[in-house]
């Protein structure tokens, strides 16, 4: 596994009012082996930096991502045309990956 980022404590959320109820994620943290952290503002900011050549190979660690979390880079993905796949063990979600960038997402239940 390459300097493979650890993805912990990945989003904070706050709701938008209004009729519907929506997660926005105003803060995503990651963490590499190194113990170095990267802070970012938003999805966007957070997955143009790990959807990037930089992490070609790469396999990441998300902390319980099977629930929202993943879904916002999913969307990411979708909305910039970025081919995406999935393995589910039943409803559950386990892997997200980039096609182009052999880029793994595990999902692990801490």
């Amino acid at each position: 596994m390459k300097n493979a980022p650890i993805l912990r404590g990945i989003y904070s959320l706050r709701d938008q009012t209004g009729k519907w109820c929506v997660h926005i994620p105003n803060l995503v943290v990651t963490q590499d082996f190194q113990d170095n952290e990267y802070n970012f503002k938003n999805n966007n900011e957070f997955c143009e930096w790990l959807i990037s050549n930089e992490h070609f190979g790469y396999t990441a660690i998300a902390h319980y991502a099977q629930g929202y979390d993943s879904h916002f880079t999913m969307q990411f993905c979708t909305a910039n045309t970025i081919k995406w796949y999935t393995i589910y063990n039943g409803s559950n979600l386990m892997l997200l990956g980039i096609t182009s960038l052999d880029l793994k997402i595990i999902i692990v239940i801490i």
